[in-house]
Parts: C-alpha cells; sequence; structure tokens
C-alpha cells in the first residue's frame, strides 16, 4: 500500500465515516459498463482487499437485485454510473432512498453528462447536479496538460469544508474533471466537503455564455455529503473521474510550477469511510451538525499508516 497513498494525506479525512463498520459486511459496486471495473480498478480493489464482501455488477444486469425477502442483500452501495438514465428490474431511486433509510450508506458519482436516475438519487437526498453538458471550469487552476476548455482543474486545500476537527489541511491539492454542484444551505443534514476556487463557474464550455453561470466561484459544490437522521451516510460527487486509477496516480502540472505528484487527497480519504481499508488506527473527533444540536462530537476509529 506503500507509495499508493501517503501519510501526509491521511491527516484530513472526508468526514462521512462509516460507524462501527464490520469487515464482513457486503458492498456492491454498480458500473455502467465493464470498462469502468478496469478505469477504477484501484478503487474499486480496495474493498476487496479490506476484507469486505465486495460485489461489482452492471447496471443493466437482470440478476441486480437490492431487497430480497424484505430484507436488503447489502450494506453499503458505490454508485460508478453516472450516466445512467434508467436503473434495471426493480431497482430505482426510491429503492435506494429507501436502502438509506434502512440504515445503508452510498457513494454515488455524477460527470458531466449525468443520467436521469442519478439525478433523481442525488436529489433525494438534498443534491441538485448541474445541466447535462456543463463542466466546473477555472481558467486560473486548472493542470497546464489541459490546452482547450479549462475544465481539468486543481482543487485548493482551503476549499475543504472549514472544520479542524474534520479535516487538517496539509497543503495538498487534488485533480477535478466534472460538473457542478448544488446543495440546499438550510437543509443541517447536508455539508459541503468541498468546492471550487473563487474563480471557477459551470457552463457547457463548447457554448458562449448567455445567461448567469448554474454556480459561481465557492457556490459551486464539487462533493458534498449528507448524514440522515439514521446515521447513514451518502457521499455525492460531481465527477467520475475523481475516483479512477488516472486521477489517484496522476500529476498535477500547473503552468510554469512543475508537477506535484501529491494529490486525489480526498479520493483517498473516501477510502477510509470504508474502516479495515488502511492500517493503524488513530482515534479522530469529528463535527457533524444534527438536527437536535448546532454540533454533535462523533467519534471514530479511522486508519493511517
Amino acid at each position: 500500500m506503500t507509495g499508493f497513498i501517503d501519510k501526509p494525506l491521511l491527516l484530513g479525512i472526508l468526514l462521512l465515516v462509516l460507524n462501527g463498520t464490520s469487515a464482513k459486511e457486503n458492498v456492491l459496486v454498480i458500473v455502467d459498463n465493464n470498462a469502468r471495473i478496469e478505469s477504477h480498478s484501484l478503487f474499486i480493489n480496495q474493498f476487496t482487499t479490506s476484507g469486505f464482501n465486495t460485489e461489482v455488477k452492471l447496471i443493466d444486469d437482470p440478476t441486480l437485485i437490492l431487497k430480497k425477502y424484505g430484507e436488503f442483500l447489502y450494506d453499503h452501495i458505490v454508485l460508478l454510473a453516472p450516466n445512467t438514465e434508467e436503473f434495471s428490474g426493480s431497482t430505482n431511486p426510491e429503492l435506494l432512498v429507501e436502502f438509506v433509510d434502512a440504515g445503508g450508506n452510498i457513494i454515488v458519482a455524477a460527470d458531466v453528462e449525468t443520467g436521469d436516475a442519478i439525478r433523481e438519487l442525488a436529489s433525494e437526498v438534498g443534491v441538485e447536479i448541474d445541466e447535462s453538458g456543463n463542466s466546473v471550469i477555472d481558467h486560473f487552476n486548472f493542470d497546464k496538460k489541459d490546452v482547450g476548455y479549462h475544465t481539468l482543474i486543481r482543487t485548493l486545500p482551503d476549499n475543504l469544508i472549514n472544520s479542524d476537527h474534520i479535516v487538517k489541511k496539509d497543503g495538498n491539492s487534488c485533480l477535478y474533471h466534472g460538473t457542478g454542484l448544488a446543495t440546499d444551505s438550510s437543509n443541517p443534514l447536508v455539508v459541503n466537503i468541498l468546492t471550487a476556487s473563487s474563480t471557477a463557474y459551470t457552463h457547457n464550455p463548447q457554448e458562449m455564455i448567455k445567461d448567469y453561470p448554474h454556480a459561481v466561484g465557492k457556490n459551486t459544490v464539487l462533493i458534498a455529503g449528507l448524514q440522515a437522521r439514521n446515521n447513514a451516510r451518502v457521499v455525492v460527487l460531481g465527477s467520475i473521474d475523481f475516483l479512477s486509477d488516472d486521477f489517484f496516480t496522476g500529476k498535477i502540472a500547473l503552468s510554469g510550477k512543475g508537477d506535484k505528484s501529491v494529490l486525489q487527497v480526498i479520493a483517498r480519504w473516501l477510502l477510509i469511510w470504508w474502516p479495515g481499508v488502511l492500517s493503524n488506527l488513530v482515534l479522530l473527533e469529528l463535527i457533524w451538525l444534527n438536527t437536535s444540536m448546532k454540533s454533535q462530537v462523533l467519534h471514530f476509529l479511522l486508519f493511517i499508516l
């Protein structure tokens, strides 16, 4: 595992951590095509190597069943199928919301082109996905490999959720290529985990800007999280690439500043959301908003090298 996850990256933590998870619990990874299994193998394989019972299924697999005899078959679901217009069989956004209501946890990744099924699911948990075709654009914080529309952007540490109880900002950046999200600030269950920089906006990069963009500056949410009243967690990412092998192992190339190999901080933190991925325990105190209290101290066992 050394070389894949750097110790400094793990001083921070994506706040939506599974509480008290057993390494024998069942994880279902749903993908939209077989190529996704290959392109996101590093992320997917962490579940199996950590001892979880991991099953990978295609979104249109007729054997895709989440519930049988009134019981859900899985404890956690990872949706890597952003272009899905509709689920197959009995699976649908309403059933996934029921899964969360029953205590299940979900990671769902959107993309520049996001299907209606994923949009509906995100909306059910308080997250709105930008219009299809719209990308997050930043002409000031982009990777120099992007010689076109500046949609391959660099996220800044200051754009992480502002709480020392949740994230220790160590100066690292990561890459992002995807669409923008929007959340309701009045909803105490939803938190903006990562936002874009003040110079960013969302729009279709191939079209002229005629109307005010859907999201501008730090109002452009890149990763959002929900903690339901029953303690179930949902993470919504606006980028499927964020969890890809290329982004995990790539380098940030800033114009005139050379390459930086330390990146994808939060993508690696996502793996901590599934305890057992890393080794060596450390106790971290997290603050989480609650409907009945301004803040609630939660204790989780996290893992660092």
